[in-house]
């Protein structure tokens, strides 16, 4: 037992007697290192410049200056290297250092600018068509309070708008808008975005849309965009209802004033839809 402990004490003397040298040379090369820091200024204005890069060719050292234009590459054993400098916009600047045990270097450097030649580039896209949505004095009429209210047992559509605030009628018999103090003329009627010149009818009694074949009313009593230009008291979009794509319905009604009837349905990956009004 006493001969394997002596044999282990004396191959631990041994490793012991390997390593420690080496450990000391490591800590003295440690001992030896040098450090580089400065500087960086443009060489016209003597402004200082920020971002630079710095690094030494060959090694992993490297950094960029700060917002004081001061940079410092720390723990560089001795030797010879090239420090480069680059920086968009300016030459690249290359130093040749040599460097002395414990070293400490302190420098001060000067970019040139320079303009910077590339190739043309060319960027191609397609511009996508945003609606912007229009909140000023805007009103969503929701087809159901244009069926509730009823004139002479008939729903209409102008009938209905009367009601809101901001618009009036010359008289009880006519249909013709005055909104904010504008005359009928100057209101722009569309239907899917297409221009209604004559919206009245029944010598303008009534107005000329039929209620069944309404999906979405949208007026516009001020600040409307320049797509609905030509006008300067309103703007009434009337949107017609697109079908039904499921199964087939229709309905049909006689009033005293006029009759309508209407039928949709479905059609490959569409739908159809008529309406038809008899005054």
């Amino acid at each position: 037992m006493m001969k394997l402990l002596d044999k282990l004490g004396i191959v631990l003397l041994c490793i012991i007697i390997h390593y420690v040298p080496m450990y000391a040379v490591e800590t003295t090369n440690i001992g030896e290192n040098c450090t580089i820091s400065g500087f960086i200024y443009n060489s016209e204005s003597k402004e200082i410049l920020v971002g630079v890069t710095v690094y030494l060719e060959g090694t992993k050292i490297g950094t960029i200056t700060n917002k004081t234009g001061f940079f410092a590459l720390n723990n560089i054993p001795p030797g010879k290297y090239r420090l480069v400098l680059s920086f968009i916009g300016y030459q690249k600047l290359v130093d040749t250092i040599n460097l002395k045990p414990k070293e400490v270097l302190r420098k001060k450097y000067y970019l040139k600018p320079t303009d910077i030649e590339t190739q043309e580039v060319s960027i191609e896209a397609e511009k996508e068509i945003e609606k912007r949505e229009i909140t000023i004095s805007k009103i969503n009429i929701p087809v159901q309070q244009i069926s509730k209210i009823r004139i002479g047992g008939e729903s209409d559509l102008f009938r209905s708008l009367q009601y809101l605030p901001g618009i009036l009628t010359s008289s009880q018999i006519s249909s013709g808008l005055f909104v904010r103090g504008g005359s009928p003329d100057q209101n722009l009627v569309l239907l899917d975005n297409m221009t209604v010149y004559n919206p009245s009818h029944l010598l303008g009694f009534i107005s000329t849309f039929n209620t069944e074949a309404i999906k979405d009313v949208e007026l516009i009593k001020g600040g409307f965009p320049a797509e609905f230009g030509g006008r300067i008291s309103s703007v009434l979009n009337v949107t017609q209802k697109e079908g039904n794509r499921e199964h087939i319905s229709g309905g049909a009604g006689i009033g005293v004033i006029s009759s309508k009837a209407m039928l949709e349905g479905p059609l490959f990956n569409g739908s159809w839809f008529i309406a038809a009004r008899r005054t």
